[in-house]
């Protein structure tokens, strides 16, 4: 493929790419988006966002849009999206406009889930023509996705037990203090 993106969501369902790996001759999204903050506001915000459908939870997707137009292949076991061609899969307007502004013309993409919670999402973009995706590359784009969320709520494992360590030093230090000041209150009582 062309393009491979991480795309990081916020709270508000805006967000930004964070990673990229681009092929020579394309534009770089992680550049565009410094040119245009709001580069995607519009498809996230809309109603008819297949990707909004995996921000429930991970285990009750029920995406109707995709059902009604059977514009991306969408199967919940595996959680994916997948067009081959974005000009003849049933995409709305603002959509295809969003992934021609990407220089996207198929795509594969994944959700990235951070324990229940959707994080962000694993693009895989075929810029240069319509394509035909393998079952293996779905597979392996799935299984990064799944392996990013892991590694992600083992970085905020990390950072929890970090914070956590550090209150504890405090609350250490804070109480070998006290117990000095009572040694000496009680050492110059006794005298």
């Amino acid at each position: 493929c062309d393009r491979v993106v991480i795309y990081q969501f916020n709270p508000d369902w805006s967000g930004m790419f964070v990673a990229e790996s681009v092929a020579s001759g394309w534009i770089s999204l992680l550049l565009q988006q410094n040119k245009e903050p709001h580069l995607t506001e519009d498809i996230l915000n809309s109603e008819n966002c297949a990707v909004r459908t995996w921000g429930v939870t991970q285990e009750s997707i029920q995406d109707t849009y995709l059902q009604e137009t059977q514009g991306c292949t969408f199967r919940e076991s595996s959680r994916y999206l997948v067009s081959e061609d974005i000009y003849t899969t049933r995409l709305t307007p603002c959509h295809i406009e969003l992934l021609e502004r990407f220089q996207a013309r198929a795509y594969i993409i994944v959700p990235i889930f951070c324990g229940n919670q959707l994080w962000g999402l694993l693009a895989s973009y075929q810029n240069s023509s319509a394509r035909t995706w393998d079952e293996a590359e779905i597979n392996v784009a799935v299984q990064i996705g799944t392996q990013l969320g892991v590694a992600l709520q083992q970085a905020q494992l990390l950072e929890a037990t970090q914070k956590q360590s550090v209150q504890l030093q405090g609350a250490a230090l804070a109480a070998e203090s006290a117990n000095r000041a009572k040694s000496t209150f009680i050492a110059n009582m006794s005298h």
